[in-house]
């Protein structure tokens, strides 16, 4: 009779940790949702020359910070080494999933070539930072949180040394392009590249994890560093709400996109949890990181050869602004289910799966109007 009263007890007590940490999940959700609706408010009040000087801001220094401090706070261990082979299936298994949606959303014409590469591009990339990490370390634990954290260093690896290469392959090679490369010597364009801030921040972040230091152990700089990181979360919500886009085919292709992603990811997530027969918090974890929104790093390095490679830089934005907000809720379900969502990975896989196929069709007319996408092109395309 006292198991029976004390395993109720903890039953009882569980249940309120789950409904505490789920109402902090939700009240998380609503404030940076709350940011980006301050956005909305405000954005008659930024031109279009005042929200590129914002999102310049972030790209040049809260972002730099936040992959300094994520790179830095990696430790490798030995025990540990099968996660990043996992997350190196995980970036194959997106790339591939990427170019069938871009495919199934815009199918093989020449004249979609510009938002079918700046999809299939984007929707593979992850940012686990803000819509993942968070949700790990507050619902799982901090050691899982650095489970996936290692597991992440394959994704990381692409976005900052892969990625550039895999945009420079898929995008156009136009007349810029050439001759922006015939140019630049193979010595000026080295040193460009290390002079960007992007590019500083993940030597310097990786010099960090091999020394074995973290952010704090450089004192004031550090402090900065650390300020700047924190920076980016309210700014990136509230230019958000300036720069989203609801009008055109932009919602219809974010959302058809979005769909087909997180049905991709989830089974994914399924797989590894059944094959792997991971224990119930990391079988959560990497629900919870499957889940994770498009990576605004991703979204930074696009920017960067978007007008020379021809890419869709506002689509990539939104397709970043559309995911952060799903992601989270679906996180915060997760999170609230727990065991009850993992084991339901497979059926939620299939339903976002329906859903962007059928929003596809539905919208074709929509997504497919090559006249929307004529300013975006570029002479000289490159088909994929």
């Amino acid at each position: 009779m006292h198991h029976v009263h004390l395993d109720s007890a903890l039953s009882t007590q569980r249940r309120l940790l789950f409904l505490t940490m789920g109402a902090t999940g939700l009240q998380k959700a609503m404030s940076l949702l709350l940011l980006a609706f301050v956005g909305r408010y405000v954005r008659n009040r930024f031109s279009k020359e005042a929200a590129k000087g914002v999102n310049t801001l972030i790209m040049s220094t809260m972002l730099p910070a936040v992959l300094f401090k994520s790179l830095a706070s990696v430790t490798a261990e030995r025990s540990m080494m099968f996660l990043p082979v996992l997350g190196v299936a995980f970036v194959i298994y997106q790339a591939i999933a990427g170019e069938l949606i871009g495919t199934v959303l815009f199918g093989p014409s020449k004249a979609l070539v510009v938002p079918r590469r700046t999809v299939a591009l984007m929707v593979p990339s992850i940012a686990p930072g803000l819509s993942a990490f968070a949700f790990i370390n507050e619902f799982v634990g901090t050691e899982a949180a650095g489970l996936a954290a290692m597991a992440d260093l394959a994704s990381k690896v692409y976005l900052v040394a892969l990625m550039p290469i895999h945009l420079s392959l898929s995008g156009a090679s136009g007349s810029e392009a050439r001759h922006s490369a015939a140019a630049a010597s193979p010595a000026s364009r080295i040193v460009q590249e290390l002079k960007d801030p992007l590019n500083l921040s993940i030597l310097g972040g990786l010099a960090m994890s091999i020394c074995g230091r973290d952010v704090a152990s450089l004192g004031v700089v550090g402090d900065a560093i650390l300020t700047l990181a924190s920076a980016q979360t309210p700014v990136l919500f509230v230019l958000i709400g300036i720069k989203v886009s609801f009008e055109g085919s932009t919602p219809a292709i974010c959302a058809a996109s979005l769909c087909l992603r997180f049905g991709c990811t989830l089974l994914f997530a399924h797989l590894a949890v059944w094959l792997l027969r991971l224990p119930d918090d990391h079988a959560l974890a990497a629900t919870i990181m499957c889940q994770a929104a498009v990576s605004v790093m991703a979204y930074g390095q696009l920017e960067k050869v978007a007008v020379s490679r021809g890419y869709d830089k506002d689509l990539a934005f939104d397709l970043v602004s559309f995911s952060f907000p799903l992601s989270v809720a679906l996180n915060t379900t997760a999170c609230i289910a727990r065991g009850a969502y993992v084991a339901r990975l497979l059926p939620i896989s299939a339903g976002f799966l329906a859903a962007g196929a059928a929003l596809a069709v539905a919208l074709r007319d929509t997504i497919r109007d090559a006249g929307s996408w004529a300013t975006v092109a570029m002479d000289g395309k490159k088909e994929r």
